[in-house]
């Protein structure tokens, strides 16, 4: 907590809105509060007014430099133009998209079912926890599937079946493969690896389903950090390989990491060095600082003591400074950017293609990334041989020239090149590494298709920190690019699906329990309908 002196002697960097977790907490209620962001000591907060709990502030980054270098890469999206909810809605309490929303969505994930075959004790989202089983139906999903492409002004590109544990329903395969036919770019799976490790014709099934990204629980390279699958890791990557993952439009493995201080906070470089040891399968590690919801802050169970949360908190500037300690200098604060970083890409290539197309436009403060190559054996960042910040600020400048008609895209894409040359430390970068083809083949063949050769030579390092409600920020909310997608209430002709923040998503109880009671049954019903068969099994 801060002091007194502290408190007086704040000063102010944005000014945004909130909600009260003490009105959640204590009434269940969701009250929009007025907020600011802070720094204090080198440090970032959110500053909230209540008019019943009064003033009271939440750790935001522990980092007030780096949140100042981050947020020059702060922007707003075009949005979507076929919201489900028309009209202003209120913030944050009725999402569906609507039209004050600022991003479109870069991945938007589908819950297929939420039972699960652990029990990980800080997890929010499985049958055990939530008392009953929420499970779409396959006509459902397929639904929801469509209404993702239909999205405008460009369709969503990237989707991810996630839950509980998307290997327990049988027919997983079969909704990878719908996604594939629909045509997504990018098809992932948010998994705990078991099945997969166990049983090679689990691995078969996703991958000629079409799945190209196994987004995989690794919490550690070690026993006590990561007891559900460390000793499975080696199985899972096999039968991965096996069924050619890497092979499928670039595809491959992405170790997850929560990450919660004083747990596992120690294995964020060993996690990487694994990684890179298993470059030719895995494409990138990324951390999740713990969010404190469902158990950790249930406003039907008793909430966390402050003091516990505190000690647990971990922001993204630690994720960096632990690093840095760890990898002994390989990796600094100053080689990785801001999710939004990249969108001067996409506003050259809507110019160039004449044409909408999926935009970064996430808060500064929501992720982090960089990407390693390996050079003589070590692990490089790409900003020690590249300068990231120049090229994007001409492929920005370029853009705005093109759409004014001051210059022809010959000219800009000469301009472009030279810039990349110029960027490029030879020296330092890895052998073959042809910044200039690289950007040729975005433009000719489009982003997502390009970026997907670029990552499988690499190994992405990044970090997403969802919200909770201590950290609340309404602002980065509106510019949430990862999204939730909900079922239609009922069968009602015309009744569409609906895309929700993921922070709106887990972090407040209008949404997944909202869900849940609409589509759930308990489990003694589920395992009554399946012959006995346990929540926990494949069905």
């Amino acid at each position: 907590m801060l002091d007194q002196k502290q408190v007086q002697d704040y000063k102010v960097l944005r000014k945004t809105a909130s909600i009260c977790h003490f009105c959640l907490q204590e009434k269940n209620e969701i009250n929009t509060v007025r907020a600011k962001i802070i720094e204090v000591d080198g440090k970032v907060y959110i500053r909230k007014t209540c008019p019943i709990h009064g003033e009271f502030q939440e750790i935001y980054w522990s980092n007030s430099t780096l949140y100042k270098k981050f947020m020059k890469w702060f922007a707003t999206g075009k949005g979507v133009d076929n919201p489900s909810i028309t009209g202003k809605a209120p913030c944050p309490i009725s999402c569906g998209l609507c039209k004050s929303h600022k991003s479109n969505t870069l991945i938007a994930n589908i819950d297929v079912t939420n039972r699960c075959n652990l029990h990980c004790w800080y997890c929010f989202a499985n049958a055990r926890s939530a008392g009953f089983v929420y499970e779409p139906s396959t006509k459902q999903v397929k639904q929801m599937i469509k209404f993702l492409r239909d999205q405008k002004p460009a369709p969503v590109e990237a989707v991810q079946f996630s839950g509980g544990e998307p290997t327990v329903r049988l027919d997983i395969g079969d909704l990878a493969s719908e996604a594939y036919r629909r045509g997504f770019n990018q098809i992932q799976m948010a998994t705990n690896g078991v099945l997969i490790g166990k049983d090679y014709d689990v691995a078969e099934e996703i991958v000629e389903g079409g799945v190209n990204t196994v987004y995989m629980k690794f919490n550690g390279t070690n026993k006590q950090t990561n007891p559900e699958n460390w000793y499975l890791i080696d199985d899972i990557l096999n039968n991965l390989r096996r069924a050619g993952i890497q092979e499928n439009r670039h595809g491959g493995v992405v170790f997850v990491h929560a990450t919660i201080n004083g747990f596992n906070e120690d294995q964020i470089y060993p996690i990487i060095k694994f990684a890179m040891k298993n470059i030719d399968i895995v494409r990138g590690v990324n951390t999740q600082p713990v969010s404190f919801v469902g158990r950790f802050a249930d406003a039907n169970a008793k909430p966390l003591p402050e003091d516990e949360r505190l000690k647990m908190r971990f922001t993204l500037p630690d994720y960096i400074r632990n690093l840095e300690d760890q990898s002994n200098g390989k990796f600094s604060w100053e080689d990785f950017r801001p999710v939004p970083v990249v969108l001067p890409i996409s506003h050259l290539l809507e110019v160039l293609q004449k044409q909408d197309l999926i935009e970064f436009t996430s808060h500064p403060a929501c992720g982090i990334a960089t990407y390693v190559f390996e050079v003589e054996g070590e692990m490089v960042p790409i900003t020690r041989f590249f300068d990231i910040d120049r090229v994007m600020l001409a492929m920005e400048d370029m853009a705005v020239k093109l759409k004014s008609g001051e210059i022809k895209g010959g000219k800009a894409l000469t301009f472009i090149l030279k810039e990349l040359e110029e960027s490029l430390n030879k020296e330092k970068a890895p052998k073959k590494f042809n910044i200039q083809k690289l950007m040729f083949d975005i433009i000719q063949k489009g982003s997502f298709e390009a970026l997907a050769d670029f990552h499988y030579r690499s190994l992405l390092v990044s970090g997403m920190h969802f919200q909770d409600p201590f950290n609340y920020d309404l602002e980065r909310l509106m510019r949430c690019v990862v999204h939730m997608t909900m079922p239609p209430d009922d069968d009602t002709e015309g009744m569409t699906p609906k895309l929700i923040p993921f922070c709106a998503y887990n972090s407040l109880p209008i949404y997944r329990r909202k869900l849940e009671n609409l589509h759930g049954m308990s489990i003694k019903d589920w395992e009554s309908q399946h012959s006995g068969l346990k929540i926990n099994q494949r069905a």
